[in-house]
């Protein structure tokens, strides 16, 4: 690995997601080294993400209140560990979920190919903040686009993970992650509330 390879390989993700991932995975990452990375790649997303709140004035009305009241704002070391344990319930979720549709892969699979969407990401979440900088219409054009992209990105990478011959297979995986993932919250948001009220 070296940085012609990095530049190939998110050339390669750019425009085929799904090659991409093979192409993750047959790297055969060592399994301990990928939890590490999925660590460390979710905190310095998120810190990005409180980096860019902070570098400019908030939007007026309810954007800027909402996004004032969020602990990516007012506490971004909390918001950076949320954000590594919904990553980490993700990757479980989608390999568990992928098994039950037909999916073949590991576990480490699946970890391999979400910490490469994640560091592509934070590579395009660099990108368009500098872009936005310099070009605010053509940076706000690209969030457009990387919004879009994210999503077949994600498709592709969780079809390569569990072996998928089709993204709508992988759709299925995703949309059924997504409400898992909220009835999980849903159900641990009660049980903390109904805690909370006994406690009193």
């Amino acid at each position: 690995m070296n940085f012609a390879w990095f530049r190939a390989m998110l050339r390669l993700t750019l425009t085929n997601p799904r090659q991409a991932g093979y192409a993750v995975i047959d790297m055969q990452f060592p399994v301990q080294g990928l939890w590490i990375a999925l660590m460390l790649v979710s905190v310095l997303l998120s810190l990005l993400v409180s980096a860019v709140f902070h570098s400019a004035p908030l939007p007026p009305g309810d954007l800027g209140q909402l996004i004032e009241m969020s602990p990516a704002y007012h506490t971004p070391l909390l918001f950076a560990v949320l954000n590594w344990a919904q990553a980490l319930v993700s990757v479980f979720l989608l390999h568990w979920i992928g098994r039950s549709f037909g999916g073949q892969g590991e576990l480490a699979d699946m970890l391999a190919v979400m910490i490469w969407l994640q560091v592509v990401s934070l590579v395009l979440a660099v990108v368009l903040f500098l872009v936005g900088l310099i070009l605010p219409l053509v940076g706000g054009l690209m969030m457009i686009a990387a919004f879009f992209w994210g999503l077949w990105a994600t498709l592709a990478l969780v079809a390569a993970a569990n072996r998928f011959d089709s993204l709508l297979k992988s759709a299925g995986v995703c949309v059924v992650t997504v409400v898992a993932f909220s009835i999980g919250m849903t159900i641990l948001s009660a049980m903390f509330g109904g805690l909370g009220m006994t406690g009193r």
